[in-house]
């Protein structure tokens, strides 16, 4: 009996088609690119907060500062959305620009929404969002 179990694995053995390993496809990587040359893109800051009368004050990149009244909330938006279009414009930036919206611990939620809504409005999708004193 062993010795057809020899027999066999014999057979199989000269019998057996053996598989190349299988080739690498081809590919390209880009150039390794060192820490120091990555220009890091310091982000907009548009900062949203809610006064005691209601009022919703933006400001956006530290140098322009909005004041909504709180009947006119969707007009005062589209216009603050319109001086951001603006600012990023004459500032050398465009909507694939990182965008840090920081609100403030007294901010209501639907000028949270309806200050996320403005940035999308103009075509920003980098969105940052932060909670601030």
């Amino acid at each position: 009996m062993i010795d057809v179990v020899f027999l066999l694995l014999v057979f199989f053995l000269l019998s057996a088609n053996f598989r190349r390993a299988e080739g690498f496809l081809p590919s390209q990587l880009p150039k390794a690119v060192t820490r120091s040359e990555i220009m890091e893109l310091e982000p907009l800051t548009v900062i949203v907060r809610t006064a005691a009368d209601n009022k919703c004050h933006i400001e956006l990149a530290g140098q322009l500062a909005l004041t909504i009244e709180p009947d006119n909330r969707t007009a005062g938006f589209s216009q603050a959305a319109q001086e951001l279009k603006g600012l990023l414009k004459d500032s050398g930036r465009n909507i694939n620009d990182p965008v840090q919206l920081i609100f403030l611990t007294d901010t209501r939620w639907q000028d949270t929404e309806k200050a996320y809504d403005m940035l999308r409005s103009i075509g920003l999708t980098k969105i940052i969002f932060s909670m601030g004193n």
